[in-house]
């Protein structure tokens, strides 16, 4: 029972950190892209 608690955890742990390092790169994505594109105009 108590394993399954840990696993569930973990499981809920990485799912967090996955949007969070997800969120970061798009952010970064479209702050690249932005500066891109006001270079070329």
């Amino acid at each position: 029972m108590w394993e399954l608690l840990q696993i569930m955890l973990l499981q809920t742990n990485s799912k967090i950190v996955g949007i969070h390092t997800f969120r970061e790169f798009f952010l970064i994505f479209l702050c690249r892209t932005h500066v891109n594109k006001s270079f070329v105009f």
